[in-house]
């Protein structure tokens, strides 16, 4: 094997040793595991605060393509399935190719979609799903829901997507679209920074370590730690958009903030109360929409249909 053959298969060994450990903090400090963040993704999808994670997006599908079913769909980087496994319950898929290179997230996938009855609509690969998507058209959806950033190179597993999709096939995209390996700009970091040092004491404390305090100014993380622990992370985030609009001209694409809700809130979630804090989560994503029509967008969300 060449150099960089054997360099990418570290990479994906090390990301998927990183990707088999449990989560270090509770779910619910990060931004997905909230029902109300979600719904504000939704409603810059749809126009509706739908609380169900993708929602917003199998909504316009209802509208654009009404009665649309997908006999056979790929989704690359799906984790443990979970998202896919709606898709197959709702009846909008048939049947799924699921690719992953977490072993432990393939376990708990499988239990999943045995206890939903559904284990027969899915078939689970551990091999290069972007290499399988080039040997040509076999889909009629191509999904990417927060697995398209862990690809090593973005743009050629867009390209994949297109080759992929038979005639009047579909390209589903909900991902993180922000700098590569999370080098935030000067700008973001202030933005964030100041949101932090206006939060209660109450809601700074660490999660993982409630002696702790959650750090109130923000810096770049050190982009040679963040490859060495997880190689995948954002690695060519910043590809992705340009590579849909080179493909797909006319898709439809949804920019959907994330300054606040991703960055600022990281971890402070796990101290948020529904009932106490409901008004000031309110007031940030508020915050957050008035910072994605600045440009300020770490997720985007995408539709987009072959010829």
């Amino acid at each position: 094997m060449s150099e960089s053959t054997d360099r990418a298969a570290a990479e994906r060994n090390r990301a998927a040793a990183y990707w088999d450990r449990p989560a270090p903090v509770a779910k619910l400090a990060r931004w997905w595991a909230w029902p109300r963040i979600v719904a504000h993704q939704n409603g810059l999808i749809c126009g509706e605060p739908l609380p169900a994670w993708g929602a917003g997006l199998v909504r316009e599908i209802g509208r654009r393509w009404p009665g649309r079913r997908f006999r056979r769909a790929v989704s690359v980087g799906c984790g443990n399935g979970a998202k896919e496994l709606e898709l197959l319950r709702s009846g909008l898929v048939q049947h799924f190719d699921l690719y992953e290179i977490s072993e432990a997230r393939i376990r708990h996938g499988r239990k999943l979609h045995d206890r939903a009855g559904l284990s027969d609509r899915v078939t689970w690969h551990t091999h290069d799903g972007v290499a399988a998507m080039e040997l040509g058209a076999r889909y009629d959806l191509v999904t990417w829901d927060n697995g398209l950033h862990h690809m090593p190179d973005t743009a050629r597993a867009v390209a994949a997507s297109v080759t992929a999709l038979r005639p009047g096939g579909v390209f589903l995209m909900n991902d993180y679209v922000g700098p590569n390996h999370f080098q935030w700009s000067p700008r973001t970091l202030a933005y964030a920074t100041a949101v932090r040092h206006r939060l209660p004491e109450i809601l700074l404390r660490d999660p993982a370590d409630p002696a702790r305090r959650l750090p109130v100014t923000f810096t770049r993380p050190d982009r040679g730690a963040m490859i060495a622990l997880d190689p995948s992370e954002a690695a060519t985030s910043e590809a992705i958009l340009p590579a849909i609009r080179q493909h797909f001209p006319d898709a439809s694409i949804w920019m959907l903030g994330g300054a606040i809700y991703h960055l600022a809130l990281n971890d402070v979630l796990a101290n948020l109360d529904p009932a106490r804090d409901g008004p000031l989560l309110e007031s940030l994503l508020l915050l957050d929409l008035a910072l994605a029509e600045l440009g300020e967008n770490q997720y985007a969300a995408c539709l987009a249909c072959v010829p």
